[in-house]
């Protein structure tokens, strides 16, 4: 085993280096020069070689609120890699959220810079303005065409944090996916929807920012009823780590279907596939088995409660949008409810909602119990009431 003064040096020598101000040629526009550099060399190959050291060195990466934003956010890129091999350390991964809010505001420092230099109006870059989206795209393009430092030679910190977003981000993610704590931090932070506002406008020019959003959308737990009118048949449902309905359809789908209760409430012959089931349940699965084209069906049609009609059948303008999340679904007396029948509207969906958006969620759907033939009366009693008023 080497000696811990050897380990205590290089990882000293790696903070000096974070730490300073100095940069080098060409670090700014090629982020793999910060990782080629003697330093961080050094410590990424005597932690692959001594993986007893690999917490501590985690624990130091603490002190990335002390880096400039350049090398900090690469520094967050690595926190994000150590996390995935399961190196993981509570402060350092509050450092990094914390770090995380601040080159966010850098960014937007960065934004309006470029803006002002362009003449361009910052509110027209962002999805709802009244411009065409051609035009928009256009304004988009020219602030991608300028050189970093000629929008932001007022602020340098800017200026490095707007070149190092991407690999923060993809660092972030990966430990927003592991780390509740670190989702409520930033849900906290959304004030107004600040958060949220500046991920998706930011991810026109940034890789892996405009996911944040639907990390933080997520459902981290909750209980649905899923009621067939026309069986009279319903089940209690619990979920966690849902981050869009049609992951939540799919996982219902191959549970109801191993209960034997789905073509009981109306859905299709199932085509049992167990690789989607196992990439939907982010269960581990060899490269080689994963599929070229990824696609999931409705064996169902997922309906609101408002969809339901006097007759029993359902508007299909009032479905359970595969594309929102479980918390936008209708609730009645505080009761999330999900009404099924036999599809009238094939509907299908790819890769990006069936895998969800990071490896590290576990999403499920767990049927907890049967509904009773009274309950299952009295809730289709009470959506007739409700849809009456």
């Amino acid at each position: 085993m080497p000696d811990t003064t050897f380990f205590a040096k290089l990882l000293a020598d790696f903070l000096a280096y974070c730490q300073s101000e100095t940069l080098l040629l060409g670090e700014l526009e090629q982020p793999r020069i910060f990782f080629e550099a003697q330093p961080v060399q050094d410590l990424i190959a005597f932690g692959a070689e001594h993986t007893e050291y690999l917490p501590r060195l985690v624990a130091a990466l603490a002190q990335i609120e002390e880096m400039p934003p350049l090398r900090g956010s690469l520094t967050g890129y690595l926190i994000g890699l150590y996390g995935e091999k399961g190196y993981v350390n509570r402060q350092t991964d509050l450092a990094l959220a914390e770090f995380y809010q601040r080159a966010l505001d850098l960014c937007s420092e960065y934004l309006w810079l470029a803006c002002q230099y362009l003449g361009i109006e910052p509110a027209e870059l962002t999805a709802n303005t009244s411009l065409p989206e051609e035009k928009r795209q256009e304004l988009i393009e020219r602030i991608n065409a300028l050189p970093p430092d000629v929008a932001a030679f007022h602020n340098p910190e800017a200026m490095q944090a707007w070149c190092a977003l991407s690999p923060l981000s993809f660092g972030m993610m990966s430990r927003l996916a592991d780390n509740r704590e670190l989702r409520d931090f930033f849900r906290r932070h959304n004030e107004e929807g600040r958060v949220f506002g500046m991920c998706s406008l930011l991810a026109e020019w940034h890789d892996a920012i405009g996911f944040i959003p639907y990390m933080l959308d997520l459902q981290e737990e909750g209980l649905a009823l899923v009621i067939s009118p026309a069986a009279r048949r319903g089940v209690e449902v619990k979920v966690s780590q849902l981050d869009s309905n049609n992951l939540f359809f799919t996982l219902l789908q191959f549970e109801l279907y191993h209960h034997k209760l789905l073509e009981t409430l109306g859905g299709l012959p199932f085509n049992y596939n167990p690789t989607t089931e196992k990439i939907a349940k982010h269960q581990p699965l060899p490269e080689n088995k994963w599929p070229e084209q990824l696609q999931e069906q409705g064996y169902l049609g997922y309906y609101a409660w408002p969809a339901l009609r006097p007759d029993g059948s359902f508007d299909e303008m009032q479905p359970v949008w595969g594309e929102g999340v479980f918390a936008d679904i209708p609730k009645l007396k505080g009761q999330t409810i999900v009404l099924v029948g036999a599809p009238q509207i094939t509907r299908s969906w790819g890769e990006a909602f069936v895998a969800g958006c990071h490896k590290n969620l576990r999403p499920q759907v767990q049927i907890r119990r049967e509904l009773e033939p009274d309950e299952v009366r009295q809730w289709l009693a009470e959506i007739h009431r409700a849809n009456q008023n």
